[in-house]
């Protein structure tokens, strides 16, 4: 039942009179649910932004705030079960050896096939957005497209794969592609003393 993990994180920003942004992030994740060879994952990401309507050129009696940004990342997940990367037994009582007309004795029944070249997914993330404020910062906007690619997922393979070994242990076969659009629209406004509109 033991387990551990452990991480470091660094990360360096920079802005330049608010208007020019950027981030470089880095970490490093161990695990004690793979073998001691694959226990430490490196991951990394990158991240810009630009403040459009900080610029002298940028002239607008209605946008109040316009921003661009993108990044892209790489980042790795753990999500298996602990100890798969060893070979383990467990006791069974009466399912032993028989030795004439004796009772069975106790034996031995092997858990999971052992994988020790398992080790962290690898993902990576996109994002390029948008953010804009209009009319005197009544009116808000944000808009994302983001997509993910995972490669190296852990997975627990088919039983057609494999002949006599049950439990079958995970692997880094799974794949998946994921994308899509994330869109905030918000008005905030006051109309009188008494009532505001959020």
């Amino acid at each position: 039942n033991e387990a551990g993990s452990l991480g470091y994180v660094g990360r360096l920003n920079y802005s330049y009179d608010d208007k020019y942004l950027a981030e470089f992030l880095y970490r490093t994740d161990a695990s004690t649910k793979f073998a001691p060879a694959n226990y430490w994952g490196e991951f990394y990401s990158l991240s810009g932004g630009w403040v459009i309507s900080k610029e002298s050129f940028f002239k607008s009696s209605v946008i109040d705030f316009l921003k661009v940004r993108a990044s892209v990342g790489v980042l790795g997940k753990d999500d298996t079960k602990a100890w798969q990367w060893r070979q383990r037994f467990t006791y069974q009582d009466g399912k032993g050896l028989v030795v004439g007309n004796g009772a069975a004795s106790t034996g031995l029944k092997m858990e999971v096939t052992p994988n020790p070249d398992v080790t962290w997914s690898q993902e990576l993330k996109t994002n390029y957005g948008i953010e804009t404020r209009m009319f005197d910062n009544r009116l808000s906007l944000s808009a994302d497209y983001f997509q993910k690619k995972v490669d190296g997922l852990l997975f627990t393979p088919s039983a057609s794969l494999y002949l006599g070994t049950v439990p079958i242990p995970t692997a880094n076969i799974g794949s998946t592609e994921t994308k899509g659009i994330d869109v905030t629209v918000s008005y905030n406004d006051t109309w009188s003393k008494n009532f505001k509109i959020n």
